[in-house]
């Protein structure tokens, strides 16, 4: 990972990070920048509480983040501390969570070298619970992942290639036996089609992807234990690729849940409609553009007798918004409203 990745990283100790030539049973941290453009500096408040912050000492290349996202209301931070040049690979993220009485606590260090990540180590407190040590392949992918829980034997997560297409990781036991935990398995395009979990070395679930001649994800079935098909969903596109639906079916193909969009267009501004699976209006998103541009973004959910309505109002000349109210109503009284702000600069 080179500095701050403007996608969403996925946040879980041990969940799945999937890339074309990367997926691995791995650690990384949440990074949601949500502006496009070379930010250099981005604050969010919300009712004048800052929720998110991220600045940057070059294009791509962050030194300190955080958002309000823990349940409690604290504050999450990453803060990137780099070996010589901030463009060299080889830097420490140490995390942490903010505290009642206004300190910070490190729950983790992250050590990467050349970008790759090499070690972790997790904290409650002041204790250190955990370290894993990362190894890599020739091609950049994880291929080894030693748990190192404090006062207990260690645990090693091995990756293996049987196959072109197939990485499968293995639990290895401390007598050296191998259990699977994963499978994952790709098509030539290096497209992900099959996700395979084990516990105890048997299948628990199974979930399959496939696409449409664009390459769009059309198709999503998820398996249980018995490999019986406990949930379908199907994916639709317009023809210049823009989501057009999306269908749940249950075990027996019934709709439990069903969304499709319609979209119309007058000059630069738009309207999209969203429908049921009965065809029943749920909502819609209206655009309003000036020279290419968006000047106004009115988003509506309709949620029984109540509305969610996000009204996003100011925008700068990168496109990115820089106010928004979230206006909730039950029946036709306001019930809350949240005003959101953002300060955004540039890079020249």
């Amino acid at each position: 990972m080179r500095g701050c990745n403007f996608g969403v990283l996925l946040f879980c100790l041990l969940a799945v990070h999937v890339g074309a030539q990367h997926v691995s049973l791995v650690y990384e941290p949440d990074i949601q920048i949500d502006a496009t453009g070379s930010v250099r500096f981005l604050e969010e408040y919300v009712d004048g509480k800052l929720t998110k912050r991220a600045d940057f000492t070059s294009p791509g290349i962050c030194t300190d983040y955080m958002q309000r996202r823990n349940a409690d209301g604290s504050l999450h931070r990453l803060i990137w501390f780099y070996q010589g040049d901030s463009s060299s690979g080889d830097y420490v993220i140490e995390e942490q969570k903010s505290q009642h009485d206004g300190s910070w606590k490190t729950v983790g260090l992250l050590d990467y070298t050349d970008y790759e990540l090499v070690r972790a180590r997790f904290y409650e407190g002041d204790e250190l619970t955990e370290e894993r040590l990362y190894e890599y392949d020739e091609k950049g992918v994880v291929k080894e992942v030693t748990s190192r829980p404090i006062e207990k034997s260690n645990t090693v997560l091995v990756f293996k290639r049987p196959e072109a297409g197939t990485i499968e990781a293995f639990l290895r036991e401390p007598d050296g036996k191998e259990i699977i935990v994963a499978r994952f398995r790709y098509d030539e395009d290096e497209r992900l089609v099959s996700d395979e979990r084990f516990l105890k070395g048997n299948l628990q679930s199974r979930d399959v992807y496939s696409y449409n001649e664009k390459g769009k994800l059309h198709d999503h079935i998820q398996y249980d234990n018995r490999n019986i098909a406990e949930r379908h969903v199907m994916y639709g596109y317009t023809e210049d690729g823009l989501p057009k639906s999306v269908v749940h079916l249950d075990e027996k193909e019934r709709v439990v849940f069903g969304m499709s969009y319609t979209r119309e267009y007058d000059g630069e501004s738009s309207k999209t409609v969203i429908k049921n699976s009965t065809g029943e209006v749920t909502g819609s998103i209206e655009y309003t553009r000036e020279d290419g541009r968006d000047i106004s973004r009115i988003e509506t959910f309709l949620l029984g007798d109540g509305e969610l309505k996000i009204h996003y109002t100011d925008f700068d000349i990168h496109g990115n918004w820089l106010k928004k109210e979230t206006l909730t109503y039950n029946g036709g009284s306001l019930k809350s409203r949240k005003v959101a702000t953002r300060v955004i600069r540039y890079f020249d």
